[in-house]
Formats: structure tokens, sequence, C-alpha cells
């Protein structure tokens, strides 16, 4: 599970760190605010997003085998 969401999660942060935000979320064209902080928000939810919904769906999960 480590390997699917921290690979591509520690090259996105590599690559903040070398070129900053703006650069890594718009690229070299650049974009205006909004796109900006939709394309982070965007890019959070795809990395964290399934991986809180695999949690919530064990804790489910686990309830319900528990009754």
């Amino acid at each position: 599970m480590g390997f699917i969401f921290g690979v591509p999660l520690i090259g996105y942060f590599d690559s903040v760190q070398r070129v900053g935000w703006v650069q890594t979320a718009c690229g070299t064209d650049g974009c205006t605010t909004p796109v900006f902080i939709f394309d982070v928000i965007w890019m959070v939810g795809m990395f964290f997003g399934p991986l809180v919904l695999a949690f919530v769906g064990l804790y489910v999960w686990g309830i319900r085998v528990r009754k």
C-alpha cells in the first residue's frame, strides 16, 4: 500500500522542493490563483482521498463484522 501512495507523493513533494508550488501545480505556462488552488486541492484529493476512503471502508467493515 505504501508503494502505491508513497512513490508518487515523494515525487510530487520533490518537485515542489525543486521548483516551487506554483510551477509544480501549474506547469511552465503558469495559471491564475483560483486554478492554482483547485490544482493543489485536486492533487491532495488524488493522493489522500483513496487512502481515507480505504480506512473508512475498513472501519465500516469492522463495525459490521462485530455485529
